[in-house]
């Protein structure tokens, strides 16, 4: 990421996913989640690479989370 000044918008983006998909690694372990509950830098970087703002993304996130509750009480 110390990078990111010279590089190429394809490559920023780049970037982005890999450190996405670290992070998500480390969300995955119980005693390191508690920093992703203050910042949600997984939504950040995901506008960053889909080109929309966080608010969209919680926004989706927050829609995906309530239909899959809905299915699953569907079929209880």
């Amino acid at each position: 990421m110390r990078k990111t000044p010279k590089m190429k918008a394809v490559q920023l983006k780049q970037e982005f996913k890999d450190l996405k998909d670290k992070l998500i690694k480390v969300e995955e372990k119980a005693y390191e989640r508690r920093p992703f509950l203050y910042l949600d830098i997984i939504s950040w970087l995901e506008s960053k690479i889909e080109q929309k703002t966080v608010q969209e993304i919680v926004h989706e996130k927050f829609l995906k989370r309530k239909h899959r509750g809905q299915i699953e009480r569907q079929e209880a």
